[in-house]
């Protein structure tokens, strides 16, 4: 009977939360907000957008009521993030110069080099449209991410980085990816997007180039 009424005692203790448990689930639960109030503003008229913001939110509500793998859930949030940030009209990017007329890879990249960036994404925009080998695929996507970045644009970039890392998960570029995405959302003022970004390249690459950076760029988040 002791031995009973101890394994009752037992399984009647909930499972105990880390601080990182606790602290990343109420980072979830900001987010959660985030989302809904980002749902309050939008058009009404725009059914089909109302219907994602509505889909979104119930995944995470039922990731966060499953509570499981808390890795997973942050993979699932970075791609739910960036493709609400997404269905927004982002401003239309500067038209090319009409001098401009290459199509080739190592066309756009020249111009990368050149560092003239409104050109250099016009010019990989069009390369993606076309049949090109994945190594060139994944070289645009990811110099055309860069050259948005460089002109601001940071809620196209972080939509660029985001499919470069979906389309090449094992590509070396994924750290710098994962760091540009963090840089993209603090510089919009999206702290808590930001943090998340910034806490899975230290979790992954802990001994990783950036990772000295990142910690200091969490140190100026508030």
């Amino acid at each position: 009977m002791i031995r009973m009424i101890g394994l009752i005692l037992l399984l009647a203790v909930p499972a105990c939360k880390t601080k990182s448990d606790i602290r990343r689930e109420n980072d979830l639960k900001k987010i959660q907000y985030q989302i809904t109030e980002e749902r309050a503003r939008l058009d009404e008229g725009n059914q089909e957008l109302k219907h994602e913001l509505a889909r979104v939110n119930g995944v995470v509500e039922q990731l966060f009521e499953q509570n499981k793998d808390l890795k997973g859930l942050v993979e699932s949030l970075n791609k739910e993030i960036v493709d609400l940030k997404a269905k927004q009209p982002p401003p239309p990017p500067p038209p090319p110069p009409a001098s401009v007329e290459k199509t080739t890879f190592s066309e756009a990249k020249a111009l990368f080099d050149e560092k003239d960036y409104p050109a250099a994404a016009a010019v990989f925009q069009r390369v993606l449209t076309g049949k090109i080998s994945d190594e060139v695929r994944a070289d645009s996507r990811y110099l055309l991410a860069e050259s948005l970045f460089a002109q601001d644009e940071f809620r196209s970039a972080a939509l660029e980085f985001s499919k470069f890392r979906k389309e090449n998960p094992k590509d070396e570029r994924t750290a710098r990816a994962i760091y540009r995405q963090a840089n993209c959302f603090r510089s919009l003022k999206m702290t808590q997007e930001a943090r998340l970004f910034y806490e899975e390249l230290l979790e992954r690459y802990p001994k990783g180039p950036l990772a000295a950076k990142a910690k200091a760029e969490l140190k100026t988040l508030k």
